[in-house]
């Protein structure tokens, strides 16, 4: 890993953004209608665009290869799976008010919740966290087999109830509040922010003509939603062995139709946090597991399974040691929905191909009995583009059983 200290880049955007997920959207094409945009962007967008702007900012020309430019491909790399000296850290989105700037990560999948209403804001609902899920003492058979599948732990409201329980959808939570969760702790409803208080989609409605004869034809018509951020809302990127020398131009082109997005460096020491903290696991002994709770801050790509010629990723099943990790056990998980993303290979101009990513959020329950595998594991990212971005982790414990659970 290169030595060289992060440096924290914060972009905001100037319009609405748009960000494709893994669906064709192919001019001329009929399924053209109400595609989505993915928020917040993959880490490899982001990538690409900032390597895009350092690469101009040192006088390359924007087409064609920039390992022509003196410097560039030492830096930045020679293609889209060399990066060079650089690692990424994100993306992660911060949330700017009159008091604070805080950090925030996608709300952990074992915290269970429901809506309620707002207390400030009339009309309006916030989502209140409920209750923390941990294995059950207890065997279930599955078709995975016996596990011990999760369930409502200790960890819970005074007024908890069982109705109307729903895992975290669109919502994220501040460092603060995760750091409650890491410890076992149902987080503060204070630190948890709805999606719609951060941003919004803006469905438009467009209709392509031919720029000679200014008239239209079957399959021009197309109804794209973009992503609009909140007042105080930004996406942030951490990079290191980034030159002291380079830096991001003030505009880049970001996402589709190439709309702008204000860049920054930040100066925020929150951005610089470590948010591993191994320290506690040394009470770990090969004659008493300790356990753990991993969960992602952000999406995973999974490799393939070695095992497997049908395309199936490597995804650790309960008894399964996590990824491969020496001295680890999966108990128990909770996993969201994977997602497609492909890409464009701007050198190559073509389609990169569709892979499943597992979504920010996800948790899964070990037993480990020795800290120090899992602790190189995490530091160096779970699955595939660990340097781009994906697959950061946090750990945490596991949140206690009632006390007449066996």
């Amino acid at each position: 890993m290169n030595s060289t200290p992060n440096r924290t880049f914060v972009l905001s955007p100037v319009d609405a953004w748009f960000f494709r997920d893994g669906r064709p959207y192919n001019a001329g094409e009929s399924n053209q209608s109400d595609v989505a945009s993915i928020f917040p962007p993959p880490a490899t967008t982001l990538v690409g665009a900032l390597r895009a702007a350092l690469a101009r900012s040192r006088n390359w020309n924007g087409t064609g290869n920039w390992s022509s430019v003196p410097g560039c491909a030492e830096v930045l790399g020679r293609n889209f799976d060399d990066l060079g000296s650089l690692r990424f850290h994100g993306p992660w989105l911060l949330h700017h008010n009159q008091s604070s700037t805080n950090l925030l990560v996608p709300l952990p999948l074992h915290v269970l919740g429901k809506a309620v209403p707002s207390a400030h804001r009339h009309g309006h609902t916030c989502w209140q966290p409920q209750c923390l899920l941990t294995p059950d003492p207890a065997v279930t058979t599955t078709d995975l087999g016996h596990v011990r599948l999760p369930i409502a732990s200790a960890v819970r409201t005074d007024n908890f109830q069982t109705a109307g329980l729903k895992p975290p959808s669109h919502c994220w939570i501040t460092l603060e509040g995760l750091h409650q969760i890491q410890n076992g702790q149902l987080p503060d409803p204070a630190h948890v922010r709805k999606s719609s208080d951060l941003y919004v989609e803006e469905r438009r409605v467009a209709l392509a003509r031919s720029e000679t004869t200014r008239t239209t034809s079957e399959g021009s018509l197309y109804s794209p939603a973009f992503i609009r951020l909140r007042r105080g809302v930004s996406i942030a990127m951490s990079i290191s062995g980034l030159p002291a020398d380079w830096n991001v131009p003030p505009l880049l082109p970001l996402g589709g139709e190439g709309r702008l997005a204000d860049c920054r460096e930040a100066s925020l020491e929150t951005l610089n946090l470590e948010l591993l903290n191994l320290s506690w696991l040394d009470a770990a002994t090969p004659n008493s597991p300790r356990q753990v709770a991993v969960t992602l801050v952000t999406p995973m790509l999974p490799h393939d399974r070695l095992d497997c010629l049908s395309g199936e990723v490597q995804l650790p099943k309960p008894g399964e040691s996590f990824f491969s990790c020496e001295g680890t056990a999966v108990v128990s998980a909770c996993v969201g929905k994977p997602q497609f993303l492909g890409g464009w290979d701007s050198i190559e101009r073509r389609p990169l191909p569709l892979r499943p990513v597992f979504p920010a959020g996800s948790t899964w329950f070990l037993e480990i009995r020795d800290p120090a595998p899992l602790q190189q594991l995490l530091t160096r990212g779970l699955g595939l583009k660990s340097f781009y971005g994906f697959g950061q982790a946090v750990i945490g414990e596991w949140p206690r059983l009632l006390p007449s659970s066996p």
